[in-house]
């Protein structure tokens, strides 16, 4: 994602983020996300933290070992207190 210097640090991909998961638990089955980025990418890192992904290590993507990222449908309904998918 490339974005001008006066869209960062502002939450745009903290909300972006954090919508997709609530997309992602509310609509649909899935148990799990997980998420990886460059080890170097601070921000992004800090966007996935602050949208309730817990930090699980370096896991193995794109032929490399990369900061690996995971939410439980159990843990992000307990804090956000979310009903059943409707699908």
């Amino acid at each position: 994602m490339c974005a001008q210097a006066g869209f960062l640090g502002v939450g745009y991909a903290t909300e972006a983020c954090t919508r997709l998961l609530e997309f992602a638990f509310s609509e649909t089955m899935l148990n799990a996300v997980f998420a990886t980025t460059d080890d170097e990418n601070h921000a992004s890192q800090n966007v996935l933290t602050k949208s309730g992904m817990r930090a699980v290590g370096p896991v193995r993507a794109f032929a490399g070992e990369y900061p690996g990222y995971k939410v439980m449908r159990e843990d992000w309904v307990s804090e956000k207190g979310l009903n059943s998918p409707k699908v």
